[in-house]
């Protein structure tokens, strides 16, 4: 299971990466290529920074690996159960894309999106 300190080295990592990369857009004459890479990194480093900082938060709550997997089990079997119950009406006369968007309508309803990054997470601690 991660630590608090796995993900406050993490943070550091990507605050370090970041200021490289801040470093390197101040230059001038960089190549465009280079600038856009750099702004790239900048952009994931902070969402990924606010990523473990979350996780960072849950783990200070001191889970148990028992209650994680417990977690993980209910939030398999709650996907997987609301996913078989996905059948549309007329779905022999749907085109892909047709099923594709009532697919993503329907899973957005039952918020499947939240669920599947709360499983991701979760998995991610054990």
């Amino acid at each position: 299971m991660k630590t608090v300190e796995f993900f406050k080295s993490e943070i550091s990592k990507i605050k370090s990466e970041m200021q490289t990369a801040k470093d390197l857009l101040s230059q001038p004459k960089l190549d465009d290529e280079v600038a856009k890479r750099q702004r790239g990194i900048i952009k994931r480093g902070k969402k990924k920074i606010e990523e473990y900082t979350f996780f960072m938060r849950y783990i200070e709550t001191n889970p148990t690996k028992d209650f994680l997997e417990k977690e993980s089990t209910r939030l398999c079997n709650r996907i997987n159960l609301l996913s078989e119950n996905l059948k549309p009406i007329g779905e022999t006369n749907m085109s892909k894309s047709v099923y594709s968007k009532y697919k993503k309508d329907y899973e957005k309803e039952l918020d499947i999106p939240k669920l599947r990054k709360q499983l991701a997470a979760v998995n991610f601690l054990k």
